[in-house]
């Protein structure tokens, strides 16, 4: 069988199941929701998601230093973009449980977008600069109720592979907050499904999760300093 072949029928079948897992997820926490006070529940059935629609597009996860992870604060989670898998990959395999920080438009998905409200998730509107301050509050009061929150400072996607720059908002709500920035390096992702195509080609993906770094003394030429030096280390062990 020739590989567009082969590569068109794992991608109809990954899809396909993956659908399936996400209608499942969702439904299944959005009918929990009213018995938990918590939205930490939700990571159990998201990582179970998550890794499932890994292994049905058979993609393979590396994940080192999860030692650095700290269960007991929260912390600002700012891993580089690569692709989509980057989002499975992390909800499958970051050990603890999180909040995202998400473009705005994916609320309005029936089933899905109620389901992301519950688990705590949160949206920015990106064109309209007074909401997005206003959605930056959010962040920053989960961040202070000591709820972890990931945030891909890139803003977007790569377009090439290559690591863009890391907007100085998210450091922001760091310096506000206190917690701990805990950079992260996603590599391997970009390979997996081309931006503006569907089909999937498998592809093992690094995650490399390093050391947290404290924000709350730093003086005002450090943190200016921060957010390339963040960018840099996550380039280095890509």
């Amino acid at each position: 069988m020739s590989q567009p072949k082969k590569a068109y029928l794992r991608s109809i079948a990954a899809w396909t199941l993956g659908a399936f897992a996400m209608l499942k997820c969702c439904l299944t926490c959005l009918i929990l929701s009213p018995f938990k006070e918590s939205a930490d529940f939700v990571h159990y059935y998201t990582s179970k998601m998550g890794r499932f629609i890994l292994w049905v597009s058979g993609v393979r996860v590396d994940v080192q230093g999860l030692e650095n992870v700290d269960p007991k604060r929260a912390q600002l989670i700012l891993p580089n973009h690569q692709g989509s898998f980057d989002v499975w990959a992390l909800m499958g395999f970051f050990p603890v449980p999180f909040r995202w920080l998400m473009k705005k438009e994916l609320f309005h998905i029936p089933i899905m977008g109620p389901a992301m409200k519950k688990g705590g998730y949160m949206g920015v509107d990106r064109r309209n600069r007074h909401q997005a301050l206003s959605d930056m509050e959010c962040v920053l009061t989960t961040l202070r109720e000591g709820s972890s929150v990931i945030i891909f400072p890139e803003g977007t996607r790569s377009r090439d592979g290559k690591v863009g720059e890391f907007k100085r908002g998210a450091f922001k709500l760091a310096y506000k907050s206190g917690v701990q920035i805990l950079p992260i390096s996603i590599s391997g992702s970009f390979d997996i499904m081309q931006k503006g195509s569907w089909l999937l080609y498998p592809h093992p993906i690094k995650m490399v999760i390093h050391k947290p770094i404290e924000v709350a003394e730093l003086d005002m030429a450090a943190r200016r300093q921060l957010p390339e030096q963040v960018r840099q280390q996550v380039i280095e062990h890509m």
